[in-house]
């Protein structure tokens, strides 16, 4: 009689394990993808100005229960989107003029790519510049990324980077890709970001992006995308880890 119970009990459990799917189980499957990859942080816009003549448009973070956090990366991006200010002195501010905005490349729970564009003018000058600069955040760290934190820079990133796609319909804008040496230009890649180069970064969320400073006549700036599959080698274990696009 026992054997004949847990027989019964059995067959039950196993109608249960293979019972077909149902909506419900799939919506809650789905919210469950999606709470997962959820962004506890928003952004928002905020603008600088000044005389009416310099404008600059850039984002500000709420991270939800970490004021701290939200207080450093807010001063991290101001400074930032200030930063094209520090080439003038008081006195120039008041005959120049700037125009900048913002846009978000990639924003999730482990990274955050920023970029700013736009144009200035310093009274008498021959023409305006075209502005374009990046700000690369780790979400998890609250701290700026490297390029090298990325990806690792040698010959065969090179190569990829010489083969990428303009982004531009300027094709002349390509040909800095073969003025350089190579060793100029692993020297300036590892060196990304900082005041001395002229190279900045950006992601996106299939693309590496390449930004060099090039001459006005061309458009000032070139970017060059390429696709994280032909970089697969290359990608450091933190970027792979941070992005699940990737």
């Amino acid at each position: 009689m026992l054997s004949i119970i847990l027989a019964v009990v059995m067959c039950a459990v196993t109608a249960c394990e293979n019972k077909e799917p149902t909506l419900e189980n799939h919506i809650n499957e789905t919210k469950l993808i999606e709470n997962q990859h959820s962004i506890s942080y928003e952004l928002s816009p905020e603008l600088y100005t000044y005389n009416e003549q310099i404008n600059i448009n850039y984002p500000q973070i709420s991270i939800f229960g970490k004021p701290n956090e939200q207080e450093k990366l807010n001063e991290m991006i101001k400074e930032r989107a200030y930063s094209y200010l520090d080439n003038y002195s008081p006195e120039e501010k008041e005959t120049f003029s700037l125009d900048m905005d913002y846009s978000v490349s990639l924003e999730n729970e482990g990274l955050l790519s920023i970029q700013f564009s736009g144009y200035s003018y310093v009274e008498g000058a021959a023409h305006p510049v075209d502005i374009f600069d990046t700000i690369n955040i780790d979400m998890k760290k609250f701290e700026p990324l490297q390029l090298t934190d990325i990806v690792t820079i040698d010959a065969e990133f090179l190569k990829e980077l010489k083969e990428s796609e303009l982004q531009s319909d300027i094709i002349e804008q390509k040909n800095i890709l073969t003025e350089r040496s190579d060793e100029e230009w692993l020297t300036s890649l590892q060196h990304a970001d900082t005041s001395e180069a002229d190279i900045r970064w950006y992601l996106t969320e299939n693309t590496l992006g390449i930004s060099v400073q090039i001459s006005h006549a061309i458009g000032d700036h070139a970017e060059f995308e390429i696709k994280y599959d032909k970089l697969k080698p290359k990608l450091n274990t933190f970027f792979s880890r941070n992005n699940r696009a990737y």
